[in-house]
């Protein structure tokens, strides 16, 4: 009796939904009329059905995206806050100052050198090209490569009026060794290539490098400069409070 009524329960509902999929075009909506359909056909379990409506109302909610949590922050994604994680286990550089350190300009050159990130990108470009160079060389030695196949396998023979089974085994190793004689210049050509790549790098290192020793050169004279006319304008000022004080007293004098 029960079963009845839950029968017409969801050919009532199973109608519905077949009028909301004429006009909305839903892809669940259509899986529930046709899981439905199954269940009022008999084909499906009541447990099956239940399962089966649970997971496709409510498994889309679960992969969804979320709302922010506030309004004052931004919203990110799952994958922006496991990269975010990741990344807090790279700490970034510390820099060691001595405060009450005068350095000299071969010292302050070798500390940006040192932390300056411009020259890390040039050094890692440049350990690039240099194993883009090591693959292209590697093209002038042979490949060797190994396979071992194995394989079994049953069937049934008929001998004497009486089906035989039989077990066939079969192993079968493979060694290829493969390596090109002539190629009319291509991997010379490729080689060629990969060192003009790395000496390109390599100059690009070296420029970088350049630069921050003109930048810190250039920025240190300039600080020089600005400290020697600080000097000079306070031994200006000395001089003209000096004159002033003077003229004072002789004005002081005269009267």
């Amino acid at each position: 009796m029960m079963s009845e009524r839950i029968i017409r329960f969801l050919n009532s509902v199973g109608q519905d939904l077949e009028v909301a999929t004429s006009s909305t075009g839903s892809s669940r909506h259509r899986a529930v009329v046709s899981m439905i359909g199954f269940f009022c056909e008999g084909r499906l379990s009541l447990q099956v059905i239940a399962t089966l409506l649970v997971a496709l109302l409510h498994i889309p909610r679960c992969f969804a995206q979320n709302l922010p949590a506030t309004a004052d922050k931004p919203w990110y994604s799952t994958q922006q806050n496991q990269f975010a994680r990741r990344i807090e286990k790279y700490p970034e550089p510390t820099y060691t100052f001595e405060p009450g350190k005068t350095y000299t300009l071969a010292e302050l050159v070798d500390l940006a050198e040192r932390q300056n990130p411009d020259t890390r990108v040039a050094w890692q470009n440049a350990k690039a090209h240099a194993e883009a160079l090591g693959v292209a060389k590697a093209s002038l030695f042979p490949t060797i490569a190994a396979v071992a196949l194995a394989s079994t396998w049953r069937y049934g023979t008929l001998i004497d009026g009486g089906w035989q089974r039989q077990t066939v085994g079969l192993f079968q190793p493979t060694l290829n060794l493969d390596y090109l004689i002539f190629d009319f210049g291509g991997r010379s050509g490729a080689i060629a290539a990969a060192k003009a790549d790395l000496f390109e790098a390599n100059f690009a290192f070296n420029d970088m490098h350049r630069k921050v020793i003109y930048q810190v050169t250039a920025a240190y004279y300039r600080l020089l400069n600005a400290v020697g006319q600080e000097q000079a304008a306070k031994a200006t000022l000395a001089t003209a409070r000096t004159v002033e004080r003077d003229a004072e007293a002789r004005l002081d004098r005269q009267w």
